[in-house]
Formats: structure tokens, C-alpha cells, sequence
């Protein structure tokens, strides 16, 4: 039994202790709420990127679309060229 005392040994807590964990934890909380504050607006700001991905994703295709036309038009003439 003497060995579980010894290993155990006593832990004192006072109010000062506790005082000072519960600054610590008030802190915390400010904290994190003013994180959670500033994601408030975070779905509009998802939407506004996503829109923009969007768009940006239209004009991507376009863009290669248009590109591989004229490598098929440019082709066509050479080969034309070639033939005649």
C-alpha cells in the first residue's frame, strides 16, 4: 500500500488556482467566439466563388473550344494546300 501512496501523491488545488484556470478559459472563449464571428459571412463568401469558378469555367471552355477550331480550320487549309 505504501508504493500506491507514494506514487499518487497528494494534489492541492486552491482558489487561486482556480481563479487563474478560469481566466484562462474566459480568454478561450473570447477567443474562439471571435472566430466564430468572423465566419458569419462565410456562405456568401463560398457563393461569390463559387459563382466566379463558375464564370471562369465557362470562358475556359469557350476558349478551348475556339482554339481547337481553328487548329481543326488550320489543319483543313494545309491539307487543302497540300492536294490542290
Amino acid at each position: 500500500m505504501s508504493d500506491r501512496q507514494g506514487d499518487s501523491g497528494s494534489v492541492r488545488i486552491t482558489n487561486q488556482v482556480m481563479y487563474a484556470k478560469l481566466v484562462e478559459l474566459s480568454e478561450k472563449q473570447i477567443e474562439i467566439l471571435s472566430e466564430l464571428q468572423g465566419l458569419k459571412d462565410v456562405p456568401d463568401r463560398l457563393r461569390l466563388v463559387e459563382i466566379a469558378q463558375a464564370r471562369s469555367q465557362w470562358l475556359e471552355k469557350v476558349a478551348f473550344t475556339a482554339l481547337g477550331s481553328g487548329i481543326i480550320g488550320l489543319g483543313t487549309a494545309l491539307f487543302n494546300v497540300i492536294t490542290r
